[in-house]
């Protein structure tokens, strides 16, 4: 499920947004980071989808057909 990427600006760990939950909920639960870190990660996914989503989410049945395909390449990824 975790996924390591260079890029230019150094290794990147990419995690499903489950994973990135429960990580920020325990980082606040033992005080290494602030209290609003889980509502910034929110805001920040919210700003991500409003930049990669029109306004209607499913414009298309190749829109549906894309978003299927990638769902089922993580869940058969055997990870």
């Amino acid at each position: 499920m975790l996924q390591t990427v260079a890029t230019s600006d150094g290794l990147v760990t990419i995690a499903p947004h489950f994973m990135a939950q429960g990580c920020i909920d325990a980082m606040v639960e033992e005080g290494m980071v602030p209290t609003g870190a889980r509502d910034e990660y929110d805001d920040a996914g919210t700003d991500a989808m409003h930049k990669l989503v029109v306004p209607f989410a499913f414009p298309s049945d190749g829109w549906m057909a894309w978003m299927k395909a990638a769902m089922n390449r993580w869940e058969n990824a055997g990870v």
